[in-house]
Formats: structure tokens, C-alpha cells, sequence
């Protein structure tokens, strides 16, 4: 087993991990989900419309679909 060892993929939530994992356990995963409700993105201003993609922005009605689909895929990780 290799220690210190930072690999880092990205993709879709999961899509990446299980490529990744090859079937270990991680012990950390690290995520920046998007965590803004859909109506209150065209409210957030230019300084945000112009530098952010709406694909990291957007969290669904309640801004927590991301964060629900993490924790529902993340326990055989």
C-alpha cells in the first residue's frame, strides 16, 4: 500500500471514484458541490454570472441534490 499518496479525478460526483478506487476504501474524499437553490442563481450578480459556470453553481430547487447524492454514494467509498 502506498502512503502520502494524492491522486486527484474529476468527473461527475462518483463517476471518477470508482475508476480510482479499484475496489479500496479512501479514507478522504474532498468535493466543492454546488450548493445554490436554481431560483436565486439569476439574482447573484454579474461578479458571480460572469466568472462562475451555472454547471457549479446550481443545486437544484433546495441547493442540496449534489450534497444528497454524495452522502447516498459515499458509504462502499
Amino acid at each position: 500500500s502506498k502512503t502520502g499518496v494524492v491522486v486527484l479525478g474529476q468527473g461527475d460526483l462518483f463517476a471518477p471514484v470508482a475508476e480510482l478506487a479499484a475496489g479500496r476504501p479512501f479514507d478522504l474524499i474532498v468535493s466543492n458541490p454546488p450548493y445554490i437553490p436554481t431560483e436565486k442563481i439569476p439574482g447573484m450578480g454579474r461578479h458571480v454570472a460572469d466568472h462562475e459556470p451555472h454547471l457549479a453553481l446550481d443545486g437544484g430547487e433546495d441547493g442540496l441534490n449534489p450534497h444528497r447524492r454524495i452522502l447516498a454514494d459515499a458509504i462502499p467509498y
